[in-house]
């Protein structure tokens, strides 16, 4: 269909009360993918656990 290769699905529960986390992420979030060694790195992790630490740096 479409021709485009998924390669990142989030899927995010924020509370009403927790918006600026919300915010924080999406901005970390449009660096992160604008910088092409570190998202590739990023597409490399294997599960949760290692995902957090490659937020968290």
């Amino acid at each position: 269909m479409g021709g485009y290769e998924v390669k990142l699905v989030m899927l995010l529960a924020i509370n009403e009360e927790d918006k600026s986390l919300l915010f924080m992420f999406l901005e970390w979030l449009a660096s992160t993918i604008s910088d092409e060694l570190t998202f590739s790195e990023l597409l490399e992790v294997k599960d949760y656990e290692e995902f957090l630490e490659r937020i968290m740096g």
